[in-house]
């Protein structure tokens, strides 16, 4: 989580020190920070993480402010957080984090404007999903405006029955249905799977399925970063079964 942040911090500090003096190069930031061209290199394109203490030791020589330490340092001591359903309806709509994915891109949207663009979302729309992202510490907004998203990491309880999660789920499924009549095929993939099958294996199956997507989002966020996907899987029962009937 803390790598994230951090590296989104440098290449924030970058353009500063750039837009101050034109002749200002990555070789000369790598060395204010203590690290080797080539790991900042690697570092800053996502191709190397670093652990979290020499992330510490970074975020000191990049002298961040007080707010931005502080964060860097709770992720440091951070798990993901289970996201109670109160807090997740704030962000169930499916543009939230497509916010914080596009963030992550190689080349980020450097305004609101540019968000609301490439989305297809409303300003005001934009701007209130930000501050909520902002509140909730998933987007940090630098001294400059620029935002930086921080890593921290919320996910939902599966086994707690909720109508927030159920509506979250519907949203997903009219997206999807969206992408079929407006994606081209051989930009997207559908995929079924029709099987019989032991019932008493759903836990053990369901723990295959998240494995499944974080296998999928390493493979593509392998290299640069240029598009924001939505990946879902669906595995539920056809038969009825005598409480349904």
């Amino acid at each position: 989580m803390i790598n994230d942040f951090l590296r989104a911090q440098i290449k924030n500090q970058f353009q500063q020190m750039k837009g101050k003096d034109p002749n200002y190069s990555l070789r000369a930031h790598a060395q204010q920070l203590g690290i080797s061209p080539g790991s900042y290199s690697e570092f800053v394109s996502g191709r190397r993480r670093i652990s979290d203490k020499k992330a510490l030791e970074i975020a000191r020589k990049l002298q961040l402010d007080p707010a931005a330490q502080e964060l860097l340092e709770q992720l440091a001591s951070s798990e993901r957080v289970v996201l109670p359903d109160e807090q997740f309806q704030m962000i169930r709509d499916w543009h939230y984090f497509a916010i914080l994915s596009l963030l992550e891109c190689h080349t980020p949207p450097t305004s609101n404007e540019e968000i609301s663009q490439r989305l297809g979302l409303t300003r005001e729309l934009t701007d209130t999903s930000i501050q909520k992202l902002i509140e909730m510490k998933l987007l940090y907004q630098n001294a400059d405006g620029s935002l930086a998203i921080t890593g921290l990491s919320y996910f939902t309880n599966d086994g707690i029955p909720s109508t927030v999660i159920r509506s979250a789920h519907h949203e997903g499924l009219k997206l999807a249905a969206k992408a079929i009549d407006e994606i081209a095929t051989d930009e997207r993939d559908f995929t079924s799977l029709t099987f019989s099958g032991n019932s008493r294996q759903i836990a053990k199956a369901k723990k295959e399925v998240r494995r499944c997507l974080d296998k999928v989002s390493q493979i593509m966020g392998h290299s640069q970063k240029d598009q924001v996907y939505r990946l879902s899987i669906q595995l539920f029962p056809l038969l009825k079964t005598k409480e349904s009937l």
